[in-house]
């Protein structure tokens, strides 16, 4: 039917990423985008969560690195991969749909918000949950969140950390649309994925999301001379 699905299957972790699964979440992705019989892919977490963000064995280890090599090391590799995997997730070719089955925190919200659709739980707790740890919007998300949001909904996310349901995420742009469960959420993504793939040209969808990505730091007159 043109639609793959992704699932990150950690569910015993509520889908935590550790490196190794941040690297075949991208590659399946890329598999995806190589495949011609795939036309949309949805992206999903197994069990009850979306995904809580980095596995907190590796935000130890990552943390560890003020006083050490080893933790500098793995920091330095998992930020030049996610900002390598997420600089080239842009550049794909094909729509990615978030389904948001649950609980998505911190990286695991982020990875969410660099999809181009979100279909949400009505009862999915989502939260950036970076200022409660001490860190920065990282990941992209300073970029990203204020063009999905508005500057003033972004600040407010990202400074208190608070916690939003799948319906006010609708209300306030974080999603596109909600369900009342994940396996609902996930069914009206597969959905909306499957008359995508059945009823849009493939080549103007990957004209219409390069224009609207390439656009985001074009002046008017730029993008509407293309």
């Amino acid at each position: 039917d043109g639609v793959c699905i992704v699932t990150l299957n950690r569910p015993h972790r509520h889908n935590a990423l550790t490196m190794a699964m941040q690297s075949e979440y991208f590659e399946a992705l890329h598999q995806a985008e190589a495949d011609a019989n795939v036309t949309v892919i949805v992206v999903t977490g197994a069990g009850r969560a979306f995904c809580v963000g980095a596995d907190m064995d590796l935000l130890t280890s990552i943390t560890a690195g003020s006083g050490g090599d080893t933790g500098s090391d793995t920091e330095a590799v998992w930020r030049q991969q996610k900002a390598l995997e997420q600089a080239q997730l842009v550049a794909l070719t094909k729509p990615v749909i978030a389904a948001i089955n649950g609980a998505a925190a911190g990286l695991g919200l982020v990875l969410a918000l660099w999809c181009d659709l979100r279909f949400v739980s009505a009862d999915a707790k989502l939260t950036f949950s970076f200022s409660k740890r001490g860190l920065v919007a990282e990941h992209g998300i300073s970029w990203l969140l204020p063009r999905v949001v508005g500057a003033s909904r972004a600040l407010d996310l990202l400074l208190s950390s608070r916690v939003v349901q799948g319906t006010e995420a609708v209300a306030l742009g974080l999603a596109n649309y909600a369900a009342p469960n994940g396996e609902a959420a996930l069914q009206a993504a597969i959905e909306y994925a499957r008359r995508l793939a059945s009823t849009a040209s493939p080549a103007a969808m990957c004209e219409v999301r390069r224009a609207v990505y390439s656009d985001l730091t074009a002046t008017a007159s730029e993008a509407s001379s293309r």
